[in-house]
């Protein structure tokens, strides 16, 4: 489990990281800033006072984790997909054949 990098599944009990998972997953899926940031503050809120370990970075970096919502909406679905083909350009991947590389001596 991470959150941008950090692995804070190492800092919690494994009995714990299924509800930070998806706290983390509330996070990086909100629809707006605003509800990120509400779901940022409970997951701190939540972990800090037994588990401080892993809300130190995540705390840190607070600005640098929430930058993505400072991109236009239209852009996050390319924005958060880690599928390089998805990530570079919305007409790639479709399944209409753009982006399809020809094979040696095919003619173009």
């Amino acid at each position: 489990m991470s959150l941008s990098g950090y692995s804070i599944g190492n800092e919690l009990p494994s009995g714990r990281q299924s509800k930070a998972k998806g706290m983390v997953h509330d996070i990086s899926m909100a629809a707006t800033k605003a509800e990120a940031e509400q779901a940022f503050d409970l997951f701190i809120e939540t972990f800090e006072a037994k588990y401080p370990k892993a809300t130190v970075c995540p705390t840190e970096d607070r600005d640098v984790l929430l930058t993505f919502y400072g991109f236009p909406a239209e852009h996050w679905v390319h924005t958060r997909t880690t599928n390089p083909i998805e990530s570079t350009s919305p007409r790639f991947g479709c399944g209409r054949g753009e982006g399809r590389a020809v094979a040696r001596g095919s003619p173009a």
